[in-house]
């Protein structure tokens, strides 16, 4: 609800529309997470493309899932999500993904704190472990 006063038009735009805060299940712990230098564990929060979580492991675009390690990550780990998965994830509408592009390229692209994001997180109840 407080999104739009803290976060620029895109963020606001990408929090509804493209990712989503989960805890990791077995099967998210088997897909394929190259890169990953700390184990990630069940339950653990994770953000995701809200497109292709349901598709099979082997279709989903690359960098379609994070597990920051620390919820200060957690900013860094969307921005990388969606400069590295939207323009390879099949699963995105085209809509979403014009829409994005759009903000992205617009003024309303610009602001938006760090801060908030992690303020956000521990109001949903997360916290670094």
């Amino acid at each position: 609800a407080e999104d739009k006063y803290w976060l620029s038009d895109l963020q606001c735009y990408i929090r509804l529309n493209f990712i989503e805060v989960f805890g990791a299940t077995e099967d998210d712990l088997m897909s394929n997470m190259q890169g990953r230098s700390k184990p990630t564990f069940i339950g653990q929060v994770g953000i995701r493309c809200m497109h292709c979580k349901h598709a099979p492991s082997c279709e989903r675009a690359q960098n379609h899932i994070y597990f920051p390690t620390v919820m200060s990550g957690i900013y860094n780990s969307v921005q990388v999500l969606v400069r590295t998965h939207l323009e390879c994830c099949s699963y995105i509408p085209e809509d979403v993904r014009e829409k994005i592009d759009g903000l992205k390229s617009s003024s309303s692209a610009r602001g938006g704190r760090k801060q908030y994001w992690l303020d956000s997180a521990k109001k949903m109840g997360l916290c670094d472990t």
